[in-house]
């Protein structure tokens, strides 16, 4: 479920860009989602719980990256680099696909 945005951070901008206007949920729906699933394990098949147990460790490390970077001193400079990359390579497929 959440391996959509492991690839997202590995895509080229042109192409996070495409994902992100598909209005994909956030993170905060898909961690809902992961909870909404986490009942009833008895009712599951031992592939749903394989699945299960995929998305929780998919999310459980995107949060440790995220409160590793939270922990970090220099976060505001990197995340005011970060949103400046961002933004760059947004106009940049803006740009591309107005040519296009």
């Amino acid at each position: 479920m959440l391996t959509w945005l492991a690839g997202l951070f590995s895509a080229s901008p042109t192409e996070q860009v495409r994902v992100l206007e598909q209005r994909a949920p956030t993170f905060e729906e898909r961690l809902q989602q992961i909870v909404d699933q986490s009942r009833g394990f008895r009712e599951k098949s031992q592939a749903e719980l394989d699945e299960f147990i995929d998305d929780v460790d998919s999310a459980l490390g995107i949060l440790e990256r995220a409160i590793d970077v939270i922990d970090r001193e220099e976060l505001e400079a990197r995340a005011v680099r970060v949103r400046t990359r961002l933004r760059k390579a947004r106009t940049r497929a803006v740009n591309r696909r107005s040519v296009a």
